[in-house]
């Protein structure tokens, strides 16, 4: 921001700039650079947030031409504090919880739509990247399509707009092999009905103790007509209630808590309360329980087998272009020939893909 300011208004630099900040922000801070201590950490943001508050105040005086103001970096500027930062009137502190989600601010004035990423203990700012390849055992392995969204998006939202992009080259698979990640209900029923692909993928499984006990929702039986549920001990369920959530229509089903309380089984199935159930639509559950139950069968483990050693492409691209691999999809058999495909999916790291760049590497991605 400085740095800007000094090109396009030295005077007004010189004029309200103050001198210390040229040895406090004369170099671009890096995280090595920072104070070691937390206390020391916070003070210094603390500090960078009065003197960014400042800047401001004196950017917005009147007596500031309108064309200064109103600089890309200014905006920026003005837009990261009002997301970081409490009013200069306030102390101008890091704010304790920032304005927005962590996934919607702005991470890097360098790169606007560069978002905070997390997956299990991966952290990273950047975008996420899904590769599709192809992946017959008689063919060259070949990549046919690159997704990059922002980080925070989920692995699940993008199949649509990846199957999207492979359907107007033609270029969608008869199975199409993924991870965990992509594998819902609502997937595997929409894979199937948009495109006539089979989607195929291990199932998130559920951790919940019934899971050992046979008493999760796989053991209860769901007349949809009906709209009630008998549990394994032949108790039918007392009420079934239409939700929405998270933009999801589901089915709450409870249990009645004089059948549950003197249940046989109630410490396997629910403790000291009355069971209840969240249901997805009937086609989405009824997907679901058959791809958990092919998952069982060799004809499964045959297919996906095709989906070891994807590891190469991203391997590449994290040595070349500085991409950190995250995890890895892949498809198979297309409809219309021989020709397989895989799905992998990374991260980009801007410190990386900067650090490419200074090495002399062309990523192959626009940022």
């Amino acid at each position: 921001m400085l740095n800007v300011l000094s090109e396009v208004a030295p005077e007004w630099v010189r004029a309200y700039v103050p001198a210390e900040w040229v040895e406090r922000y004369g170099e671009r801070l890096e995280h090595e650079r920072l104070p070691k201590e937390e206390d020391e950490r916070k003070h210094y943001a603390n500090q960078v947030g009065a003197d960014g508050g400042v800047l401001l105040h004196v950017l917005d005086a009147s007596s500031t031409a309108d064309w200064l103001k109103t600089l890309p970096a200014v905006t920026t500027l003005r837009t990261i504090w009002e997301q970081q930062f409490e009013p200069l009137d306030q102390g101008g502190q890091g704010r304790v919880e920032p304005a927005l989600p962590a996934a919607q601010l702005i991470n890097s004035p360098y790169d606007l739509d560069a978002r905070y990423g997390k997956k299990r203990t991966t952290l990273w700012v950047g975008y996420k990247v899904h590769f599709t390849q192809t992946c017959d055992e008689d063919a060259p392995q070949l990549i046919t399509h690159v997704q990059t969204t922002p980080a925070p998006l989920s692995d699940e939202g993008m199949l649509s707009a990846i199957q999207s992009g492979l359907a107007e080259k033609d270029l969608l698979p008869e199975h199409h092999l993924v991870d965990a990640g992509y594998v819902t209900s609502a997937n595997l029923v929409k894979t199937s009905s948009d495109y006539g692909v089979d989607l195929v993928g291990p199932t998130l499984k559920t951790h919940w103790y019934q899971a050992e006990t046979g008493y999760d929702l796989t053991h209860f039986s769901s007349d949809w007509e009906a709209e009630t549920v008998t549990c394994p001990q032949g108790r039918t369920s007392s009420s079934w209630t239409p939700v929405q959530d998270a933009g999801k229509s589901l089915s709450k089903v409870k249990f009645s808590q004089s059948d549950c309380k003197v249940c046989p089984a109630q410490a396997c199935c629910t403790g000291p309360t009355r069971r209840t159930l969240t249901l997805h639509p009937r086609e989405q559950m009824q997907a679901l329980f058959a791809a958990r139950k092919r998952e069982e069968t060799d004809e499964f483990k045959d297919t996906y087998r095709h989906r070891a050693g994807i590891e190469g492409t991203p391997s590449e691209a994290s040595a070349h272009d500085g991409i950190a691999t995250l995890a890895l999809d892949r498809s198979a058999q297309n409809s219309s020939g021989s020709c397989g495909y895989c799905y992998r999916r990374h991260c980009h790291s801007i410190d990386e893909l900067a650090a490419g760049r200074s090495a002399g590497t062309d990523p192959h991605l626009c940022l």
